[in-house]
């Protein structure tokens, strides 16, 4: 469990300034379990080996309590590349039964399911999915194993179901066409961030 008590005393003792309590980081797995059966083509994380490793739902759901109960805290945020199919299934719904008593914020591969949704707004989390295009095309390239109208509908039931979202576009990747931007200009408007 990672202890943070030296930081806190360092924080009472004036070290730094801080307007707002910190964000506390907890780690739950290694690596990325779509990375470790096919990576995206663009990703750069974990070296070549691409091994994943989770801890189990109720280690996890130990030290996420633990920590967020260890200091004055505004955010728990879960550092993994993307968290785990074992942490959707195994942790997520007892986080959305009793809530940490401050945010969540992890990064999720899109789309999780309409219920897993759900359980993250329950749970009060913020979500990064990785959804850096909204064009098939492009998407097809970086090897993402999503569509453009997955990410639009990820981004649609996450606002219905209040779930923060904050995510990237990317661009630039080799063999895009401009006419894959065109089309996404004419969505982008569409949708509210």
């Amino acid at each position: 469990v990672p202890d943070y008590s030296d930081y806190f005393t360092a924080l009472r003792d004036g070290v730094g300034s801080h307007s707002r309590p910190p964000q506390l980081l907890v780690e739950t797995s290694r690596g990325c379990w779509w990375a470790e059966r096919g990576p995206c083509r663009f990703c750069g994380l974990n070296g070549p080996t691409r091994r994943f490793r989770t801890k189990s739902p109720a280690r996890v759901l130990a030290e996420l309590r633990s920590v967020a109960a260890s200091g004055p805290c505004s955010l728990v945020d879960i550092v993994d590349n993307v968290v785990s199919p074992r942490f959707l299934a195994g942790v997520l719904p007892q986080l959305a039964d009793r809530p940490l008593p401050v945010p969540l914020y992890f990064q999720a591969r899109p789309p999780l399911t309409l219920r897993q949704i759900r359980l993250a707004g329950a749970a009060g989390a913020r979500i990064q999915p990785g959804i850096e295009s909204l064009s098939d095309a492009v998407l097809r390239l970086m090897g993402k194993g999503t569509s453009a109208l997955e990410n639009v509908m990820f981004l649609r039931r996450c606002r219905e179901h209040g779930v923060g979202v904050s995510w990237n576009l990317m661009y630039g990747f080799p063999g895009e066409a401009d006419a894959d931007y065109e089309r996404m200009l004419t969505l982008l408007p569409a949708i509210r961030h």
